[in-house]
């Protein structure tokens, strides 16, 4: 009993609407883009006792053990017996609507990444430059503590700003060769020996620096130093958003092209990386 009302306190989303006839287990729900009442949060209980809502709709919450609906097909009246990643349908009724359930869910999927597309469109319609790096990393920290070999990788990105102030905005990765030494009983000769394991790991993130650059000659930003402040990311629980300094120097080449070299200290890695800065909206 203590479980059954446990699972019927869970708060669901519902729609007051005329026509409304399932629940859900999210506000931004595709299954309740027609609603035409209020959207309010609700125990399951009172969704199902006070607003009559007998069903999870089918989009957004599976399995379900009541079998599942949308506002807008007929409600499922058989246990859903499918896992939406591995189908094994009971009925053909239950068929048309895990179809029709993983049509909508495409399309959730279709607009996130047309957001995603639209973001990466505007960071590059306001740029100035597109830079590619190598990098070689020091004291890298990894998962675990794992003692870092050696780490090298690529950081690309776009940079908007002018002659004297810089923003960059861009991803790295990192391949890390790791070793991590343990200490094992060996009953043979009746001591602790030490062993090593060895590791390789490749791992993605963000970064986002601001640079003010300091010409070498006066009036003339051919040769450049610049000081700066940077902030990276490798996504993990495990491993901490890095806070720090860089510094380093570019070359003009071309009115295009311009060669750098940069050294970069946070919390988290010592790096240094050399690369190319390329000018595609010329100021």
């Amino acid at each position: 009993m203590i479980v059954i009302n446990s699972a019927y306190t869970q708060i669901v989303v519902i729609c007051t609407g005329e026509y409304a006839k399932v629940y859900h287990s999210k506000e931004n729900c595709t299954g309740l883009n027609n609603c035409k009442g209020e959207i309010i949060k609700v125990s399951q209980s009172d969704a199902v006792n006070r607003y009559k809502l007998q069903r999870p709709c089918c989009v957004c919450w599976y399995p379900s053990p009541k079998g599942c609906a949308t506002d807008d097909m007929p409600i499922n009246n058989q246990p859903t017996k499918f896992n939406p990643y591995n189908p094994n349908f009971s009925s053909e009724e239950e068929m048309k609507l895990y179809a029709y359930a993983s049509a909508k869910r495409k399309a959730e999927e279709a607009a996130a990444f047309a957001a995603a597309g639209t973001l990466v469109f505007a960071a590059i319609a306001n740029s100035n430059d597109f830079y590619i790096h190598y990098i070689k990393a020091f004291n890298e920290k990894n998962y675990e503590n794992w003692e870092t070999i050696s780490s090298n990788g690529l950081g690309f990105g776009f940079r908007v700003g002018n002659n004297k102030s810089v923003f960059e905005y861009g991803a790295s990765f990192i391949k890390s060769d790791v070793v991590k030494t343990r200490q094992l009983y060996n009953p043979f000769v009746k001591t602790f020996q030490s062993y090593n394991s060895y590791d390789s790991r490749i791992k993605w993130g963000g970064h986002l620096n601001y640079l003010y650059n300091f010409p070498v000659i006066k009036n003339n930003n051919k040769l450049n130093i610049y000081l700066g402040a940077s902030l990276n990311s490798f996504f993990s629980k495990e491993e901490p958003i890095g806070i720090g300094g860089i510094g380093g120097v570019n070359l003009k080449v071309l009115n295009w092209l311009k060669i750098d070299a940069r050294y970069e200290k946070t919390n988290t890695t010592s790096r240094i990386a050399s690369g190319i800065l390329l000018n595609f909206n010329k100021n």
